[in-house]
Formats: structure tokens, sequence, C-alpha cells
């Protein structure tokens, strides 16, 4: 008797958060929290809120080197610090938080999909950065490098692009409350900045 009380009060009671790394046909995908979204159109982010509350995950990358096409969702947090974040601009990097995501580096970052409920902020001291789809920040969205920012399509309440050089891109907002109305929308460049709509 005494025995199996150690035991249970020696014991973990509970579940940890739900993580889970698998590859299929070529895709690596990563995930954690609880209820983590099967994200395939990004417009979706503004209107798919994810519970942050018990259970939820984040994922955090040190010196990610991609080979791959990945997919990573998180119910909280998505942070990757590395020297450049996929150097080999492979097309199909897709990364949706409930939460934030944080993406620092010091080589050129090329990623496609981004989509938080809460900030995007996206840094290089030395390089590029590329996010060739769709970028949603429930918040703020704020890209800044040393060299060029091209990106397809961007929307946060605020955005802010910051370029050493030149902005390429596509539709660009920082909306308020979902009125419509374009607010605090700050481009900056040393060079040409060319966007399709503002």
């Amino acid at each position: 008797e005494g025995a199996a009380t150690q035991l249970l009060l020696g014991g973990t009671i509970g579940f940890d958060n739900a993580a889970n790394a698998s590859i299929e046909n070529g895709v690596i995908y990563l995930s954690s929290g609880r209820a983590t979204p099967q994200i395939t159109d990004f417009t979706q982010v503004p209107g798919t809120p994810i519970p942050t509350g018990p259970g939820s995950g984040s994922i955090v990358l040190q010196s990610a080197d991609i080979r791959s096409r990945m997919q990573a969702m998180a119910t909280n947090a998505i942070s990757l610090t590395t020297g450049g974040l996929n150097p080999r601009q492979i097309a199909n990097v897709n990364l949706y938080a409930g939460g934030a995501i944080s993406l620092t580096g010091n080589g050129s970052i090329f990623v496609n999909n981004l989509g938080a409920n809460q900030g995007i902020n996206v840094t290089t001291s030395a390089g590029n950065i590329t996010a060739a789809g769709t970028s949603l920040a429930g918040d703020t969205l704020n890209f800044g490098a040393s060299g060029a920012i091209a990106f397809g399509n961007a929307s946060a309440l605020q955005t802010t692009l910051a370029a050493g050089s030149t902005i390429t891109g596509g539709t660009v907002r920082a909306t308020r409350g979902n009125t419509g109305s374009d607010d605090n929308l700050r481009l900056t460049a040393s060079g040409a900045i060319t966007i399709d709509t503002a």
C-alpha cells in the first residue's frame, strides 16, 4: 500500500502539450498545441482564431537549414533564429501561429505564406527578405532588411516595411478593426518602392 502511494505521488499526472513532427510526400510538418489547424488557404487567418489557453504550444527553431517544403503550425508562437532561413529558396515554407511569428537572421530569409493571430516580425541584419505568398497578421506586420524586401501580399492592423535597398510587392494594407480604412502603413527604402496596390 505504501509503495503504491509513493509511485502515484512520484509520477506525472496529466498530459504534455501536443507536439508532432512528420514528413509526408517530401513535406515537413511541424505542429504544437491542441487543435492545431490544417491551414490550406492563408486568407482564412483573420477569421480563424485559435485558442491559446491551456494546452497551447509553441515552435522554436535555431539555425534552421531548410532543404524541403515545410508547414509549421502552433497554437501559440513560432520563433526562428538563424543565419539565413531557407537559402535554397524552397517555395513552399508556410508558417501559421495562433500567437506571434518571429524570424530573425543575419542572412537572407525566404518564405511563402505567414499567418499569425498576433504580430509578425521578420528581420535580417545582412540579406534580403522574400515572402512570396501572403503575409497576414492580426496585429502588426514588420519586415526589416539590410537588403531588398519582396512580398506577394501583406495585410495587418499596422504594416511597416523597411529595406536597405528596394521594396517590391503586390497588395499591402494596414487595416484597423477590419473597417477597410488604411492606417499606419509605412514603407521606407533607399532604392525604389514598387507595389501593385496600397
